[in-house]
This record gives C-alpha cells, structure tokens and sequence, in this order.
C-alpha cells in the first residue's frame, strides 16, 4: 500500500498536461481614410476621415464576435465651380462575427494575426447645409431629414501582437449600403425606394484584449 501511494504522489507530480483559457474580451480604436462612395453628376467626391471602434469578445482563440461605431466625413465639390463645398457625415454601427484565419489554418507565423469579420448594421447620412435649406417639415421614418440604411460589411484585418494583449492592426473593410435613397452631396435621388452602392476604409489602429490568457494544469 505505501508503495501504491508513493507511486501515485510521483504521478501527480510529474505527469501534467497544459491546458489554456482563449476567451478574451477586447476593445478596438482604429483611424484612417473613407474611399469612394455614391456621389451625384454634379459633383466630385474626395476621401475622407474614418474612425471606428468596437467592443468583442473571442469564444475562442478562432472565432468570436464584436459590435462597433463607425464615423466618416464626406466632402464634394462642384464641378461648375470648385469652390461650392458640401460637407456632410456617415454614422454606422454593426454588429459582426471575426474569424482568425491565421489561428484556423495554422499558419505558424509568430505573433502575427489574420482575421476576417463581417456583419450588418445600421448606418444614417446627415448633411446640415441640405437640411438647413428645406423649408417644409420632414416626415421621414428614423432620423428626420437623414438618409438611414441598412449596411452590410466585410473586412480584413491583419494584426502584429506585440504581448498577450495589445495588437496592432491593419484593417481593409468593404461597406454595402442597402436603399441609400440619395447621393452623399444630397443633389441627387439615386432610385426610387432605395438603391444598393459601397465605399470602403482603410484604417491603422489597435486592439487591447482586457482578458490575459492563462495557463492551467491539470494532473494525472
């Protein structure tokens, strides 16, 4: 019998397997330009600023979810005389699945990240100058005097993790805009009811995972 249990307390000892928690919490911020967009014949539209931030969470080190704010600012310009400016503004927010493409096909690249996410949200387009010059009461659904759409979104966002939980980022996302009813300088209706049209961002950023990662042993 003392041999058994001498045996059995060297087991416990020396025989451990590693196992590892992968659920984080993490906040992103990134920064960078807005690309195209839905302009009319009027005018000529520039890029412009991109801001965006979002809340997730990895249920695993594969996969997990996050909901985010974006904020774009759009500029246009006349083509009869370029110093008529229309300045006007895109708020979105989403709610997105990420995916580690990395982790997934084990690409075996240290401290290198691979991730693609992709949702739906809701998004509306303001511009003050237009609805400072309307005279009769607007009687749209959901924001008054603002176009409001149902966006669509897909992106791709390598990352470099510089420790357990902060990670820089690169992020490429392409935005679908379901029944934008008028162009971003607000001149012309693009379809009755609603059309479908797209920009993109290209943003710089970084994300702090609030969750360290820890390692547990569990003992035979």
């Amino acid at each position: 019998m003392k041999r058994i249990i001498i045996g059995a307390l060297i087991a416990l000892t020396t025989f451990t397997t590693q196992a590892q928690t992968d659920e984080a919490l993490f906040l992103d911020f990134k920064i960078g330009t807005r690309l195209a967009g839905e302009e009319s014949d009027l005018t000529t539209l520039g890029a412009g600023l991109n801001i965006q931030g979002g809340l997730g969470y990895m249920v695993t080190k594969i996969w997990g979810f996050k909901g985010d704010l974006g904020f774009n600012t759009i500029k246009t310009k006349s083509i009869a005389n370029s110093n008529v400016v229309d300045r006007s503004a895109l708020v979105r927010s989403s709610l997105q699945g990420v995916l580690d493409v990395a982790e997934l096909a084990n690409f075996g690249i240290e401290n290198f990240g691979l991730n693609i996410h992709s949702g739906f949200g809701w998004s509306t387009i303001q511009n003050p100058s237009w609805k400072k010059a309307q005279t009769s009461e607007f009687t749209d659904p959901g924001i008054k005097g603002n176009d409001d759409v149902i966006n669509i979104i897909i992106g791709l966002n390598p990352q470099y993790r510089i420790n357990d939980r902060l990670y820089l980022d690169v992020d490429y996302s392409f935005n679908m805009l379901a029944k934008q009813d008028v162009t971003f300088d607000t001149h012309n209706n693009i379809k009755i009811n609603g059309g479908m049209t797209n920009y993109s961002t290209l943003s710089f950023g970084i994300t702090y995972s609030f969750i360290e990662k820890v390692k547990m042993s569990i003992y035979f």
